[in-house]
This record gives structure tokens, sequence and C-alpha cells, in this order.
């Protein structure tokens, strides 16, 4: 099996010491995902909340920051979401590799929902839906097999407790995938890496 390492500092993933791309590198190096309107207090908060999350998750978040935080909210957001919904998490900020196209990323939530036993792979975010993300999810899913069959879903956490969901239709899967290789092929031109053969996206 693949050892997938990340370097926080570089935000650099490598698989067995050869470097790759991420899923956000790639939408962003192909101008999907807009970074310019995007404040450093924005992304604090993002990292913030997902570190906590995280922690929740694991059953080992201190008790003392969700009464000291400004970001508290948005986890009391998240567990409403998990009991309202009775959600599972199964894998939690999840490394993942795709070996046919060659890039890397970390999920953050695969898990399964009370009655249902359709597999979901959930994003947490703190800011609005952006029409990027489920071309984020799909990427992920995709390094699974049967990734069609994944519910994806953007988990929208809000500063005074409460949450949305955005769910993308399984059905689009091979559609946005098709996106994802077009963003993966401008990515590497604009790299200078030209990617010679275009890979049956649809089948990953």
């Amino acid at each position: 099996m693949s050892h997938i390492a990340f370097n926080a500092e570089r935000h650099e993933y490598t698989v067995d010491g050869r470097a790759f791309d991420s899923v956000t590198q790639i939408l962003s190096g192909a101008g999907l995902i807009e970074t310019e309107w995007r404040s450093e207090a924005a992304m604090a908060r993002g990292r913030a909340v997902h570190v906590a999350t995280h922690y929740l998750d694991e059953d080992d978040l201190d008790p003392q920051w969700m009464e000291t935080s400004p970001f508290a909210g948005y986890v009391r957001a998240w567990e409403r979401f998990k009991s309202e919904t009775q959600f599972t998490p199964e894998l939690i900020e999840h490394r993942v590799f795709n070996a046919k196209l060659g890039y890397c990323g970390t999920l953050d939530r695969t898990g399964s929902f009370a009655g249902n036993p359709v597999r979901a792979l959930a994003d947490i975010k703190t800011g609005p839906p952006e029409t990027w993300h489920r071309i984020q999810t799909a990427a992920y899913a995709a390094c699974f097999e049967k990734p069609a069959a994944f519910r994806r879903m953007t988990i929208h956490l809000q500063r005074d407790g409460n949450y949305f969901i955005k769910e993308y239709h399984p059905k689009d899967f091979a559609e946005t995938m098709n996106v994802f290789h077009a963003a993966l092929i401008i990515n590497q031109e604009r790299k200078g890496n030209h990617v010679s053969s275009r890979s049956d996206a649809s089948a990953a």
C-alpha cells in the first residue's frame, strides 16, 4: 500500500516520496477557486473549526475551548448536525490518493446516516456554497472503489450554531469528474507539465 505524507508548511503531498498536487491546488490552478477575496481571518476560522470538529469526533475536544473560542458556535453546529441527522463518522480528515489521475487530498468525513445504508462523503464548510464544492467532493470520492455510489455533500456550519446541507446528485458524478479532469489538464499545462493522454475520468 502506498504511503501518503503531507507537509503542512509547504502544503505538499507525497506518495512514496513523489510529490503530487492536491485537489484544491488543481482546482485553484485551473482558476476554479477564486482565492483573492478570501481573508486571512476566514481561512483561520476554517482551519480552527476543522481541527476542533476533528477532536470532537474523536472525543478529545477540550471543553474549555468550547467555552472560550469565538468559533465554538460552528462546532456546536456540527454537533447539532450529527445529532439531528444521526450521522456517524467513519473516516475523519483522511488522506486519499488517486493513482490513475495522479492527485492527493484530505477529505473531511465519510460516514453513514442511521437507517440509510448508502455511504456518505461530507465536507465541512464555514462559508457559503461554492460551485467548485461539487467538483472537490467528486474528486475525493474518485479515490475509492465505486465512487458514484457515495452521497456527496457539504455541511455549512454557521456561527450561531445552525447549519445547512448542500447535496450533490450521484447521477452527476461522471460529468463532474470530466470537469475535474479538464481542471487537471489546465493545471498541468500552466505548470508546463503536459498531460499526454486522456484518462477515462468517469470510470475512476
